[in-house]
């Protein structure tokens, strides 16, 4: 497990801007074949799994994984209808006309294709709840979008969807882990920069495109990658907005590539491509191909949230948990708190936590993340609003806690939160591999409870909205997307399941 990047403590260079980055080699390994359409690029075996790849290809395992991408990300969506900027977008499309194509989750609103696709995956990363794959790629909060919308659009089968996501996953996710083997950390730009390239793939199968055109998306796509790691940093609706420009361009590729459009050719190999643009050092040319085909990535490598902030702090907030639950220790008690953190978690969290601090602040915070768990004994949505981290006794609370980085702490997530208490004892809790990181997965109950508090919280959310029964609307979209391979025509059934009014 050395080589994932999780398990091993990262330079703190490697996440900011630094000097240029070393050449890669002049000539990376090339596909065997460059038949109708192939470029030989390292690129090309991939994409002629992702177009060849079928429904009944797929293992039941990763099937099962696909199903729990869908409910998961369609209660982030829910979630994030009335969060921070998601009201002004869905104006501002509004406002810009177009054809009714597809639907934006939570309304009966319809926008055209790439601006439902747009919305959606804005308010499915608000909240920062979706699912999440080390260095900080948030692949589901694209793809589900572009396999809904699309699928609405084109009246594709529930087996389609499926596919579709599978195949754009597997080939993101391989092209992340060749970068990541070698500790490669995509040069202090937002490691969603895969998602127009697995974007393009889902939306590309989807609309009908050949392996030719297939690989044009995808070459037009990887043109529009950009990003940020400074928004993370600097805590602003641009992250969350970042997702949502990235998987409208990842529509916009693939509906170019079907009008005739070309895009770039040697997306991995050439001499101004994806690593050359974004690599630190040489990627493992071999981990891309490993079992092809065989071995499918996402269940391994995908961490789905049951707590709504940074993968990074989901450890920290077991480990609060388990101090307030666990051994029965009330906020009250508490006169100080040490958090022994990783560098990482430092790095990324570690910024002193005040009044006055906004949504995207509590998130990203490690002694609001702790004092919340400490204080109310959970980590909710509602947890996460303005006036709920505004609260003075949270506030007052998370100023007691100190936080220490240490160099031994190995894996990404790895911490410690020790307590001293009014009558003098001292308690200690450690916990790596949050709850939702594959190590510690999370099962099919967490899922529905999820679903559920995020169907309650837009209902909550929304001004004036009358009493909304979200438990059976909870029930009607876990059987839809658990019995998804059933449908055959998915155009009618797309605005059942996300057009309620919340």
């Amino acid at each position: 497990m050395a080589d994932d990047p999780r398990h091993a403590r990262p330079a703190i260079a490697t996440i900011g801007p630094s000097a240029r980055s070393p050449p890669m080699p002049a000539h990376p390994p090339r596909s065997a074949s460059t038949t109708a359409g192939q470029t030989g690029d390292p690129l090309d075996a991939l994409l002629d799994q992702a177009a060849a790849l079928r429904y009944e290809d797929l293992p039941e395992a990763v099937i099962a994984h696909q199903k729990r991408r869908l409910l998961d990300n369609i209660a982030c969506q829910f979630s994030g209808r009335h969060a921070a900027g998601a009201p002004q977008l869905l104006a501002l499309l509004q406002a810009q006309g177009g054809v009714a194509q597809a639907t934006v989750s939570g309304t009966r609103q319809r926008l055209p294709l790439r601006d439902a696709v747009m919305q959606n995956a804005l308010m499915a990363r608000a909240w920062d709840f979706c699912d999440v794959v080390s260095p900080g790629y948030h692949p589901s909060s694209t793809d589900v979008p572009i396999a809904l919308g699309v699928g609405e659009y084109r009246h594709s089968s529930g087996r389609e969807v499926i596919a579709a996501l599978a195949a754009g996953q597997d080939v993101a996710l391989r092209i992340n882990a060749a970068a990541q083997k070698t500790g490669f950390f995509y040069n202090g730009f937002d490691a969603n920069i895969l998602a127009p390239i697995s974007g393009a793939i889902v939306a590309g199968r989807l609309l009908g495109l050949d392996a030719r055109q297939l690989r044009e998306a995808v070459g037009l796509a990887v043109n529009t990658s950009a990003g940020s790691f400074q928004a993370i940093q600097d805590r602003v609706l641009a992250v969350r907005l970042a997702q949502a420009q990235a998987s409208r361009n990842a529509v916009e590729a693939a509906l170019l590539a079907a009008a005739g459009f070309t895009g770039i050719r040697r997306v991995l190999g050439g001499e101004l491509s994806f690593f050359q643009l974004f690599a630190r050092r040489e990627p493992d040319w071999e981990e891309l191909r490993r079992d092809l085909g065989s071995e499918w990535r996402g269940q391994r490598e995908t961490c789905f949230k049951l707590y709504p902030s940074c993968g990074l702090t989901l450890a920290l907030t077991d480990a609060a948990l388990q101090l307030a639950i666990g051994q029965d220790i009330a906020a009250s008690q508490i006169v100080a708190g040490r958090l022994r953190v990783s560098a990482p978690m430092n790095l990324l969290c570690g910024q002193p936590f005040s009044s006055g601090a906004s949504e995207i602040d509590a998130m990203f915070s490690l002694q609001y993340v702790a004092a919340n768990a400490l204080l109310r004994r959970a980590s909710r949505l509602q947890h996460f609003t303005r006036e709920a981290i505004g609260a003075r006794d949270v506030v007052a609370l998370a100023g007691r806690l100190t936080i220490t980085e240490e160099a031994d702490y190995q894996h990404a997530d790895q911490c410690s939160l020790e307590l001293r208490l009014a009558d003098g004892r001292h308690c200690a809790a450690s916990a790596r591999f949050g709850k939702g990181w594959p190590e510690n997965p999370p099962d099919d109950h967490d899922f529905a409870a999820k679903l559920r508090q995020c169907l309650e919280f837009a209902a909550r959310q929304q001004a004036g909205a009358a009493p909304t029964d979200t438990e059976r609307q909870a029930e009607a979209i876990g059987e839809a997307v658990w019995q998804l391979e059933r449908i055959a025509d998915l155009g009618q059934r797309i605005p059942q399941w996300l057009g309620s009014r919340l």
